[in-house]
């Protein structure tokens, strides 16, 4: 799985070679498996495919229109070989799909792939009628204006609040990274736990994120008015540092 911390981005593998997250990759060799979830593509790795012989990407959270296009990967002009999908797939219906190319799932013996509850119609109808919700509603165009409108107030508690290392994300999936001190980047996981209790008593539910758990991240329903949006983002503010 691939993170981004402030400006370097980790790679926990499971492999006794790469178990220190700080462990850089020398050659395709160091790398049997990759999954890459929830990131800033853009810049991530210039040629990260020739790394690779499969791709495996999580949409399970970037699913949906949520960063603009249906997928997050698609900012990145790069084909997975599987791509994983689930939560709002079903719009609340439980629901969760592995899509692939055909040489990859053809090559799997008899029996060797199942699923317990798979191809149940009902959740199936669902997904596609989210699916068509989506594209009817162009829902893609209104994460591009929630997302502008959350990042253009992250830019701005930035500059007004030391404690906000880095503001990032793509789409209405943005976040903000809390730091002790902007030029070490030093973790400051106390400080969003403070302000997640803050903003819980005046009524504004968060979600903590990051590796080290010093990050505030957005993934408000696209259904959102822009007052209620505003709404919750100057509670948010109000709760940071303060």
């Amino acid at each position: 799985h691939v993170e981004k911390l402030s400006d370097e981005w980790v790679l926990p593998l499971c492999s006794p070679r790469l178990l220190d997250a700080e462990q850089p990759l020398r050659s395709p060799r160091d790398l049997a498996h990759f999954t890459l979830i929830q990131v800033d593509l853009p810049g991530l790795v210039p040629s990260w495919t020739d790394w690779l012989g499969a791709a495996g990407v999580d949409g399970i959270d970037t699913m949906r229109g949520k960063v603009r296009h249906l997928f997050a990967i698609e900012h990145a002009g790069v084909t997975p070989d599987l791509l994983i999908t689930s939560k709002s797939l079903g719009a609340g219906f439980p629901i969760g799909a592995v899509t692939g190319r055909a040489e990859l799932f053809d090559a799997l013996g008899p029996g060797s792939l199942g699923s317990t509850f798979g191809g149940h119609p009902i959740a199936c109808a669902a997904a596609i009628a989210t699916i068509q919700v989506i594209e009817r509603d162009d829902i893609t165009a209104r994460a591009t204006a929630v997302g502008r409108r959350i990042r253009e107030r992250f830019d701005a508690m930035a500059k007004n609040k030391p404690v906000i290392g880095e503001a990032r994300g793509i789409g209405a999936m943005q976040a903000i990274e809390l730091v002790q001190d902007r030029a070490t980047k030093k973790p400051a996981a106390a400080a969003v736990d403070a302000a997640i209790k803050r903003a819980c008593d005046r009524g504004l539910l968060l979600l903590r994120a990051g590796l080290h758990s010093n990050v505030i991240r957005t993934l408000v329903p696209l259904t959102i008015t822009d007052a209620q949006l505003d709404e919750g983002l100057d509670i948010l503010e109000r709760s940071i540092d303060a």
